[in-house]
């Protein structure tokens, strides 16, 4: 919990066979080889990696949940992947958005794998009510937040199937926000959840 690595950092973490690793509230920025290396088990819940040579690789025994991640340009000039599970190991992937990864987002992972989430290639647009279309971050190359303009702002699902955790984002602050002032408050997906600044709450008339 609470890792941040940078580019002085050339590999991040790896989970050998038979470990186990809670992961959250972390970051790993241009890392020169990949940011997550497992074998063994891992959750990891607002997690954000960025422009390092590979996002995340499995090894056979490895098993990952990824909720509420952003991993985004590894290697985008590149044949960085953003999850490599070519060697076929068990993974979950929720709320996270894998984009702009310079080999591909997924190599070896099943669109099934992936729910409520935004990746380019492979498109698993048909199913578990992903999308495949460029999030528009905020600063592409810097800053991976959601911007104003972004289409995967309050992608949901709808807020009663939302079980209460993470009750945060990366960066502090409340996720199940309102956004496009609809009245419902959807996740949206990836490591940061954006506030709308200029809604306010609506008038509530008949008190007394």
């Amino acid at each position: 919990t609470g890792v941040a690595m940078g580019d002085t950092v050339l590999r991040g973490i790896d989970v050998a066979a038979g470990a186990t690793l809670e992961l959250s509230l972390s970051t790993f920025e241009g890392l020169g080889e990949c940011a997550l290396r497992i074998d063994g088990t891992v959750d990891a819940t607002n997690v954000l990696v960025a422009r390092a040579r590979d996002g995340i690789v499995l090894g056979s025994q490895g098993e990952l949940t990824l909720r509420h991640a952003t991993i985004a340009e590894c290697d985008a000039s590149g044949d960085g992947i953003g999850i490599d599970n070519t060697l076929f190991g068990t993974l979950s992937i929720e709320h996270s958005i894998v984009w702009g990864n310079g080999g591909a987002d997924l190599d070896g992972v099943a669109c099934s794998d992936m729910g409520w989430s935004v990746t380019g290639s492979p498109d698993c647009s048909s199913v578990g009510g992903n999308l495949s279309l460029d999030p528009i971050f905020e600063l592409p190359g810097s800053d991976d937040r959601l911007s104003a303009v972004s289409p995967a702002l309050d992608h949901g699902p709808d807020p009663a199937t939302y079980p209460g955790d993470p009750c945060s984002d990366l960066d502090g602050g409340q996720r199940l926000r309102d956004h496009d002032g609809d009245g419902l408050a959807e996740v949206d997906p990836g490591a940061y959840e954006r506030e709308n600044a200029t809604l306010v709450p609506g008038v509530v008339g008949g008190l007394r």
